[in-house]
């Protein structure tokens, strides 16, 4: 006689499961989705029949998108009934094993009869803030106090919050465009459906550029801090050793590497909060000092410093390529646009009092980022600088690796080095193992991403360059003529004029910005 079969016991609950939906388990479940979608996609450990990337989503049919919106941008009245009754789906609640990115509900095109994946919406609202804020608190925040160097106080706020402001506007145009085409999943599929595959490969590219970029001005941070700290080594070797160990992580799995930038978020608010009590501790009279501010300037000294401050202050904005995905990630869409204001309005009381700190502290001699004024800062206590490098060790290690990944995506695909015919197979699901034609491939990216450094030595002027040439793009031009197009019907005259206006004003940030992010001389 069989023995009877056990009986399964349920999970022991925690109190990581305590708070419902935002409970501490959920919360770091939301974390980990974000995380992806920041382009973390196409690892040797996913799915092969996931695509997580912002933008190497496979792009719907264009027949497809056309039989959703119609021509000029007109949805057509059954598809568009279909979704103004989204808040009726019910979105399944997602656990630890809930693939990343999950999208297992449907919408089916009324004309076409093709059916489009709809997101597993997960996030709640705070949990949504919270992942947006981790978005656009980066390392560019170090640089707003040379921000307001360059332009001075007054037009340096003005510029700040006019930033804040119009890409909190774009962010939630982004929104209103995946709420009108529900088929849409990322930020590139939204360009496909504007311009076809050839303005989806733009937003790839402008992708890419911003990537390397964040790339580059993290290397340059962690060979300038140690370089200060070590002075007597050359800083070349420690941009050796961080590329090392960028190489080294690039195989990590994503479970591992999410979980490692949640160290990059601790490091950042560490230096800030060190940034803050150096000020305080630092002598009345002595260079670094809150208590007795630096001199200031209310107005810039050259229309050439206002030029390159727009880039400094438009570079902590540039969270829109993974916008879309956070929508798209949201248990009820609706609240999508309060916290677009929650969270713009956060990160930018957290940016001025980073700014005003670091200008007060040093004035018209702060550096192009706030840690190298800091490290170098002999009138700080002798424990200060040692913390400072271990934070700043740990922040671009976490990041790092993270943002090279979907460059190394791009690459492996456009030269199809994931080879179909070798794979490998683990719990069901099929995997692209590591080959010798992938490691010489990251040995060389990485390679180049070393030679760049030792070319772009400037970190300001990296952060400079990503602020115009690329965020002015995604954040504000490229929205805005999503926008245009989409809702044409819908706009006043007065409205279209303007919209367009914002559309040259962006372009124009972005093509000025460039210029004097290459022609200034940072001292």
């Amino acid at each position: 006689m069989s023995s009877p079969a056990p009986i399964q016991k349920p999970r022991r609950r925690s109190f990581l499961d305590h708070g419902g939906a935002n409970s501490i388990n959920n919360f770091a479940s939301s974390y980990t989705r974000a995380q992806s979608y920041a382009g973390l996609s196409l690892f040797e450990e996913t799915d092969l029949q996931e695509d997580l990337s912002p933008c190497l989503s496979p792009a719907p049919q264009s027949d497809q998108l056309e039989s959703a919106i119609g021509v000029g941008g007109r949805r057509s009245n059954r598809t568009s009934q279909g979704y103004d009754h989204i808040d009726t789906f019910d979105f399944p609640r997602g656990d630890e094993t809930t693939p990343l990115n999950h999208r297992d509900s449907s919408v089916r095109s009324s004309t076409s009869g093709s059916i489009f994946s709809l997101p597993a919406g997960n996030s709640t609202g705070p949990q949504t803030v919270f992942n947006s804020v981790n978005t656009l608190m980066g390392i560019a925040v170090f640089s707003l106090s040379f921000g307001f160097r360059l332009s001075g106080w007054v037009l340096g706020l003005i510029i700040l919050v006019a930033c804040a402001a119009t890409t909190n506007v774009t962010a939630k145009v982004l929104g209103a465009v995946l709420n009108r085409n529900p088929q849409l999943l990322t930020y590139g599929d939204i360009a496909y459906l504007y311009g076809g595959s050839r303005m989806q490969l733009f937003a790839t590219i402008t992708f890419t550029l911003d990537l390397t970029g964040a790339a580059l001005s993290l290397i340059l941070l962690f060979a300038d801090s140690f370089h200060l700290l070590l002075p007597d080594v050359d800083a070349r070797v420690f941009k050796v050793i961080i590329v090392l160990i960028t190489l080294f992580m690039s195989f990590m799995p994503l479970t591992v590497l999410s979980m490692v930038s949640l160290t990059g978020i601790m490091s950042t608010m560490s230096i800030l909060v060190l940034a803050i009590i150096s000020g305080l501790i630092v002598k009345k009279g002595e260079e670094g000092s809150l208590l007795d501010p630096s001199s200031t300037s209310l107005w810039p000294s050259s229309l050439l410093e206002v030029l390159l401050s727009i880039g400094i202050f438009m570079a902590p904005w540039g969270g829109h390529p993974v916008f879309p995905e956070l929508y798209k990630d949201m248990r009820h869409p609706k609240k999508y646009n309060s916290c677009c204001n929650i969270t713009f309005l956060s990160c930018l009381n957290m940016d001025f009092l980073v700014a005003v700190v670091g200008y007060l502290m040093f004035g018209n001699k702060v550096k192009d980022s706030l840690t190298k004024s800091l490290m170098g800062n002999t009138s700080l206590p002798s424990f200060i600088n040692p913390l400072l490098c271990v934070f700043l060790g740990l922040l671009p290690i976490s990041k790092l690796s993270l943002v090279v990944r979907p460059i190394i995506s791009v690459y492996e695909k456009h030269f199809r080095m994931n080879d179909s015919s070798v794979l490998t197979y683990k719990d069901g699901k099929r995997y692209h193992p590591i080959t010798i034609k992938k490691l010489v491939a990251r040995i060389l990216f990485l390679g180049l991403l070393f030679i760049l450094s030792l070319v772009f030595t400037s970190f300001g002027k990296v952060v400079a360059f990503l602020g115009s040439a690329i965020c002015c793009t995604i954040c504000i031009s490229l929205p805005l003529m999503f926008y245009l197009k989409f809702f044409a019907e819908e706009l006043s005259g007065a409205q279209k004029i303007f919209i367009r206006v914002g559309i040259v004003i962006g372009f124009a940030g972005a093509i000025l910005g460039t210029y004097a992010s290459f022609v200034y001389e940072t001292t």
